[in-house]
């Protein structure tokens, strides 16, 4: 979003280059998730805490570890639908981490006795 204020969500949609439709869908998950507020007047706004830890002009700025996490896990979460249908957990390597696995060794699922994957 552009720096703090409220926009309208045209002006906004165009701002970040993106389509109509996608962004409205995008906006409206940021309110779901308490990202965003949509005001009475259609309008999109920060959140007071998004306002607060999300403004890299402010020394309360905590956005570096999302960034990072996205860096380094994102592509953990390409392989979740893989893992989901196939039950397959992949051990990765991430930039500078040791292997890290994705919830199961074994291929049980946790508090599982069983030995053998399912």
């Amino acid at each position: 979003m552009p720096r703090a204020g409220r926009w309208a969500f045209p002006s906004c949609a165009k701002a970040l280059g993106l389509h109509e439709r996608s962004a409205r869908d995008f906006f409206d998950a940021l309110v779901t998730l308490g990202m965003l507020q949509r005001l009475a007047d259609g309008r999109y706004a920060n959140t007071p805490e998004t306002e607060l830890y999300l403004d890299r002009n402010k020394p309360t700025y905590c956005g570096g570890m999302l960034e990072m996490m996205n860096a380094r896990l994102y592509r953990f979460w390409g392989h979740l639908t893989e893992a989901l249908q196939t039950r397959a957990c992949r051990k990765m390597k991430a930039a500078t981490a040791s292997p890290i696995s994705l919830g199961c060794s074994t291929g049980n699922p946790p508090g599982s006795s069983s030995s053998s994957p399912r």
